[in-house]
């Protein structure tokens, strides 16, 4: 092994109990994560581009990001295909996402044009303590 890894696995295993790797279909582990109360500080997604914005409204409205938390979406831009006239449903899904979460007011987000894109979505505290009010 590595030298450089192996130290680096010996610093993130005093960790481990606070980060959760998961796998599986998406949308059937989120709602899971949901059912069982979980809530992150950091969410990263990389999943189906196609459905991105469902992942983000299961996320969102069942509490899965806690407040302040931040969710990290690979590849926002997808190969350019957010900007072009012609995507394909994957290009579209992310083209979808992009605009909604730009107006969703719950949340400040940034769009990071490195590689194929980062969007970096901070819950805004407020909302979601008003929703658990409600």
């Amino acid at each position: 092994m590595n030298q450089q890894i192996a130290c680096l696995d010996q610093r993130v295993r005093s960790y481990s109990p606070l980060i959760m790797d998961t796998k599986g279909p998406a949308l059937e582990t989120i709602n899971k994560l949901a059912d069982e109360n979980h809530s992150f500080d950091i969410i990263f997604l990389d999943a189906n581009k196609d459905q991105y914005w469902e992942y983000y409204q299961v996320i969102m409205d069942r509490g899965l990001l806690a407040p302040r938390g931040t969710i990290v979406v690979d590849n926002a831009l997808f190969f350019g295909q957010v900007y072009s006239a012609t995507r394909d449903t994957n290009g579209e899904g992310m083209k979808t996402f992009n605009e909604n979460v730009s107006r969703d007011p719950r949340v400040t987000t940034v769009l990071v044009p490195i590689r194929d894109g980062v969007r970096l979505i901070r819950r805004d505290e407020d909302m979601l303590a008003k929703r658990l009010a409600d």
